[in-house]
């Protein structure tokens, strides 16, 4: 008999899977992360959503550092994915800006656990938090760099300047539209259209770039 001031005891996950297991236990660490944030999460805390003993845990991650970076990794690739897919949908710039933000802004509003997880990290200055977090921004700045180079013949040190603008602003615009209150900002297609129209009234501008 259960005495009435010993917690019950855990009941025992059953078997499954290695990859299944991996795969709810990243599942319950998401939605902690996205809650708690990194210090306000525990692996007692990941454990427990899972509903699996800590030493199972264990098994599958060295610690919370560790389960934290697989994690953002895998935010991160499905991300850059989008925005690849974003780039390379048209040989059109302007419809090629506005696939890029919506990209931002679908991932915002659809992934927004993983949006705050890359963008708004309570360990972004984590080395290698910061890391991965630096690699993402630079490969997303040189990959519009590329585009303005090709597209312009601008010297590539002024396209990479440009590029970062451009990048920094649709990140920034992204998570402020996405940090605010559902009843109080505009709808994803519209914060698209009014970020396209001002990003395309600018880099429309620069020479040599095809109409």
């Amino acid at each position: 008999m259960t005495s009435p001031i010993t917690p019950s005891p855990r009941p025992r996950a059953a078997r499954i899977p290695a990859a299944e297991r991996r795969a709810q236990l990243l599942t319950a660490a998401y939605e902690v992360f996205f809650e708690n944030g990194f210090h306000g999460a525990s692996m007692d805390d990941i454990a427990d959503r899972a509903s699996v003993s800590k030493p199972v845990l264990y098994q599958h991650f060295e610690g919370k550092d560790s389960l934290y970076l697989v994690l953002l990794d895998a935010c991160i690739g499905s991300l850059a994915a989008s925005l690849r897919d974003a780039m390379s949908s048209t040989t059109d710039n302007q419809k090629r800006i506005e696939a890029t933000l919506r990209a931002f802004y679908t991932y915002a509003e659809k992934e927004h656990r993983g949006y705050r997880i890359i963008f708004n990290s309570d360990v972004a200055a984590m080395p290698e938090v910061a890391k991965r977090l630096e690699l993402f921004h630079h490969n997303f700045m040189m990959s519009i760099a590329e585009l303005l180079v090709e597209d312009t013949g601008m010297p590539q040190i002024e396209a990479e300047l440009l590029a970062r603008g451009l990048a920094g602003a649709a990140q920034i615009s992204a998570r402020g539209w996405a940090m605010q209150p559902h009843g109080e900002r505009v709808s994803p297609e519209r914060a698209v259209t009014i970020m396209t129209s001002l990003f395309w009234d600018g880099v429309a501008l620069m020479p040599g770039l095809p109409k």
